[in-house]
C-alpha cells in the first residue's frame, strides 16, 4: 500500500497500535510487507507520520526499528514530543540506539543534546557493567566530538549519583575510563573522575596502579596538568592518598594544585581532612585559603576544629569575617554554635580598645570630601585606588563604600581585626637568605610574585624558595589614624562613601 497523502500514510503507521488495541492477530502485522512499510514511514517526509511511526515502533518487535528510531531522532528531536514517542518506544534497547545515534550525530542541537543526555543518565541509574562499557566505547570512536562525548559522561555520571552504588565488575570500566582519564580535554579528564569514583572499587588493582602513577607524578612533579592528578586521587581511600595531598598543600605547590588538592581532601568523610587544612593553613596561598575556609565550616566537625584551631591560636582569628562568624554563631550544631560564641567574645587582640572612643565622633560629624580626599592622596594611594588615583595592593575602596561608617572607621582603626585572605602579608626566605615580603600576588608552577606599597613587585623562582609562609596580617599598616583629628577621619570617611 502506497499513497501519496499523509494522512493514508498516517493511518498505515497506526494500523499496529489498532491491531493490538483491538485485538487483532498479530500475523496481520505481516501481510503484504506491513513490517517494511512501517520502517519506511520512519523516513517518511511527513513529521505527523514519523511521530506515529514512532510510537508504533513501541509496540512491535522488528528487525531494524531502532536504527529506524535513530533516523526519526536525527530528523525529529527537536520536538519534545517526538522525544517522548523514542523514549517510551526504544524499551531495554537504550544502549544499541545510542550506539547507533551518537557516531553520527555532528553538530549537536537541543534536541539531540537533550536525548542523548537524558539516555545517558538512564543508562547510569540501572548500574549494569556492560551497559556502561558499551557507552563508553561509543563515545570513544575517532568520530564523536568533545560535546557529544560531554553530554554522555555527564548524564551518565548523574545516573550514577542516582543509582547510589558500586556497580558490579566495575574493574571491567578501568581499560575505556582509564582512556577518558588522560583526554586532551580538562572537562572530559573531569567527569571521566566523577565516573570512575562512582563505579570503580577502590581495592581494584586496575585502579591501585592508576592511583600509583599519578601519586609517583604528583611527587616529582612530573609532566604537565598535575592539578588533574591531584584530582584523580579521589579514586583512592583517604589512607592511600592523604599522604601525596597533605604534601601538595605546603608553600612548594603553586595555587592552582593547591586548589586542587583541596577540592580532593574535601570528596572524603574523615576527620584528618580538618587537621590537614590546618596545619597547612599559613602555607596556603589566598584562593586555597578561600576554599580552605569552605571546606572547614561545610560540616560540623570540620567547623568544631577550626574554632579549636582558633581557641589555641593556631589559627588566627582574624580570618573569620563578620558574614562567617555570623554562619558559625548561627550553625545549626548547637555545639558549634556555643563553641563559637565562647570563642568570639574572649578572643584576644593586641587592639588597643580605647582606639575607637577617641574616633567615635567622626561617625556623626559631617565630613568634608575634598580634604578627605587630600588624605586618601597623602596616606592611602600606596594601597588602595580610588578615582584613578593610586596603586592596588588592597581591597577596591569602591567596594567598601557600602558599609556602614562605623564599619569604615573599625577596617581603618583595626585593620587586622578581619583579614581578606587575599590581602594579608607573606614573608618569604630564599635559599640565599634574602627575606621578601607582600601580598602572594601570583603563584604559579615555577615562580611566585610578592607584591609590595607602591605596587613594586619581587617575582622569585619557586627553586630558590626556602620558605613561603602568611605572616597572618594584614597589608594595610596599624597607626594609620596617627596625626589624624576626628574631623580628619570625618572628611576621610566622606569621601570613601562618595567613591563609584
Amino acid at each position: 500500500m502506497k499513497s501519496n497523502r499523509p494522512i493514508l500514510r498516517l493511518l498505515m503507521a497506526a494500523i499496529p497500535m489498532l491491531s493490538m488495541s483491538l485485538s487483532i492477530p498479530s500475523w496481520s502485522i505481516d501481510h503484504e510487507g506491513i513490517q517494511e512499510r512501517i520502517l519506511q514511514l520512519a523516513d517518511d517526509p511527513d513529521p505527523r507520520v514519523r511521530f506515529q511511526a514512532a510510537l508504533t515502533l513501541g509496540e512491535v518487535d522488528l528487525p531494524g526499528r531502532i536504527e529506524a528510531l535513530a533516523g526519526i531522532a536525527r530528523k525529529d528531536a527537536a520536538d519534545p514530543w517526538v522525544r517522548r514517542a523514542i523514549l517510551s518506544s526504544i524499551g531495554s534497547d537504550t544502549v544499541e540506539f545510542l550506539e547507533i545515534l551518537i557516531p553520527e550525530v555532528g553538530d549537536s542541537t537541543e534536541g539531540i543534546d537533550s536525548l542523548i543526555e537524558e539516555l545517558s543518565k538512564l543508562v547510569g541509574t540501572k548500574g549494569q557493567t556492560e551497559d556502561i562499557r558499551r557507552l563508553l566505547a561509543a563515545i570513544g570512536q575517532p568520530s564523536v566530538k568533545e560535546p557529544v562525548q560531554m553530554l554522555v559522561l555527564d548524564g551518565l555520571s548523574e545516573g550514577l549519583e542516582l543509582f547510589g552504588g558500586m556497580v558490579a565488575n566495575g574493574g571491567e570500566l578501568a581499560a575505556p575510563l582509564a582512556d577518558l582519564l588522560v583526554n586532551p580535554s580538562e572537562k572530559i579528564r573531569g567527569v571521566a573522575v566523577e565516573i570512575a569514583s562512582k563505579a570503580l572499587p577502590q581495592d581494584s588493582p586496575e585502579l591501585d596502579t592508576l592511583i600509583s602513577e599519578q601519586i609517583a607524578r604528583l611527587e616529582n612533579r612530573e609532566g604537565e596538568n598535575l592539578s588533574q592528578s591531584a584530582k584523580m586521587l579521589r579514586l583512592g581511600s583517604y589512607d592511600r592518598v592523604s599522604g601525596a595531598l597533605s604534601e601538595l598543600l605546603t608553600s612548594q605547590s603553586h595555587e592552582a594544585l593547591q586548589v586542587a588538592a583541596l577540592e580532593t581532601l574535601s570528596t572524603y568523610d574523615h576527620p584528618g581532612v580538618g587537621k590537614t587544612i590546618i596545619d597547612h593553613w599559613s602555607q596556603l596561598a589566598p584562593k586555597a585559603k578561600i576554599q580552605a575556609l569552605d571546606i572547614l565550616m561545610a560540616r560540623q566537625d570540620r567547623a568544631m576544629q577550626l574554632l579549636v584551631a582558633i581557641e589555641s591560636e593556631e589559627m588566627p582569628g582574624n580570618i573569620l569575617d563578620s558574614q562567617r562568624q555570623t554562619l558559625l554563631l548561627g550553625y545549626p550544631d548547637s555545639a558549634v554554635a556555643d563553641k563559637a560564641k565562647q570563642i568570639f567574645s574572649t578572643l584576644s587582640t593586641d587592639e588597643d580598645p580605647e582606639l575607637y572612643n577617641q574616633y567615635a565622633e567622626a561617625v556623626t560629624l559631617e565630613g568634608d570630601r575634598e580634604k578627605g580626599k587630600k588624605i586618601y592622596l597623602e596616606r592611602c594611594t600606596q594601597c588602595h585606588i580610588a578615582e584613578g588615583q593610586g596603586q592596588q595592593l588592597g581591597p577596591d575602596w569602591s567596594g567598601l563604600k557600602s558599609n556602614t561608617r562605623e564599619t569604615l572607621l573599625t577596617s581603618i582603626l583595626y585593620p587586622n581585626r578581619s583579614v581578606d585572605p587575599g590581602f594579608t602579608n607573606y614573608i618569604l626566605e630564599t635559599v640565599d637568605g634574602d627575606i621578601f615580603t607582600g601580598i602572594l600576588a601570583f603563584s604559579g608552577p615555577n615562580s611566585v610574585v610578592l607584591r609590595r606599597g607602591g605596587a613594586e613587585e619581587d617575582t622569585i623562582l619557586r627553586k630558590n624558595i626556602e620558605y613561603l609562609e602568611d605572616t597572618k596580617k594584614s597589608i594595610m599598616p596599624t597607626n594609620l589614624e596617627v596625626g589624624l583629628s576626628p574631623q580628619d577621619m570625618a572628611d576621610l570617611l566622606s569621601f570613601i562613601e562618595t567613591l563609584k
